[in-house]
């Protein structure tokens, strides 16, 4: 892991995905970019004195310069520690921003916070987060406000065995064992789902790994986020892990609808991640 990415909006919540962040790069000895993108009014309000155009450019200079003020919270901390690190303000939409970014540089992670500074605000990290899976092959770590920095030593993989693939599967094999973890495979049952084919192929899959500390947990629930909430609440494991097929899954976990439900009260971080990357080693 050369370069960590981390989004920002100065929140508290991403205040703890910082720490996160900076305990992986300087682990890994690498580079941390801190990025902060901030939108623009669409009317600038113009006067006798100023065009509409010079407006939003006192706008644009003003949004700049209290970004950089308030990065001080994290380069003052880094500079202290001797870190390597660059810090990027840009304007635009923070999911377009993220994404383009990454487009252009070789990013290894992205690590935000599981939500912004109010859960009325549009700018939300959690809804960040989720339309940014669609857009990037890279892995996206989703930090809770009250999770814990401790070593990854129970990951579970919730699976919906329909759209994961072997190799999917296997990567999540091969990440825990990097990271030298129990892996769990979860999969939530409905009474409409039936995948008895996929359970065997999983099942011969972990019966050839079986040295390698993986198990398959099936719980019946017609509710799946309540299924892996009850689940997270009862076990406490170190790590949630997602593939960018169970996208749909990430947006329901995140839905304003149940932010108050037992999966984002949880102090469990969320690593979501594409089929075409390798494994990463954490801690």
């Amino acid at each position: 892991m050369n370069t960590v990415l981390f989004p920002t909006d100065f929140s508290k919540n991403a205040q703890q995905a910082f720490r996160y962040a900076k305990a992986m790069a300087k682990r890994k000895r690498a580079k941390l970019i801190l990025l902060y993108a901030y939108d623009l009014p669409l009317i600038a309000p113009a006067s006798a004195f100023t065009t509409r155009g010079h407006a939003l450019h006192l706008i644009d200079q003003s949004l700049r310069d209290a970004a950089l003020q308030q990065m001080e919270q994290y380069t003052n901390e880094l500079d202290l520690l001797g870190e390597n690190y660059a810090v990027l303000i840009k304007e635009g939409n923070a999911a377009n921003v993220i994404a383009e970014f990454c487009l252009n540089e070789v990013i290894d992670l992205i690590v935000m916070g599981t939500k912004g500074k109010s859960d009325d605000r549009e700018f939300l990290m959690g809804s960040v987060t989720a339309r940014l899976v669609g857009k990037v092959k890279i892995p996206v770590l989703s930090i809770p406000e009250s999770a814990a920095i401790r070593p990854l030593k129970q990951v579970v993989f919730a699976t919906n065995l329909i759209y994961n693939s072997e190799d999917e599967i296997q990567k999540a094999i091969n990440f825990a064992m990097v990271n030298s973890s129990s892996l769990t495979f979860l999969h939530i049952q409905t009474d409409i789902e039936k995948n008895n084919s996929k359970l065997n192929e999983l099942s011969k899959i972990l019966e050839f790994n079986k040295n390698e500390n993986v198990t398959l947990t099936i719980i019946q629930d017609n509710d799946v986020v309540h299924g892996i909430g009850h689940y997270l609440k009862d076990n406490d494991p170190d790590l949630l892990v997602l593939s960018t097929h169970t996208k749909s899954l990430y947006e329901k976990l995140f839905h304003k609808s149940i932010r108050k439900e037992m999966v984002l009260n949880s102090k469990v971080p969320l690593l979501i991640f594409s089929k075409e990357i390798h494994p990463i080693v954490f801690f």
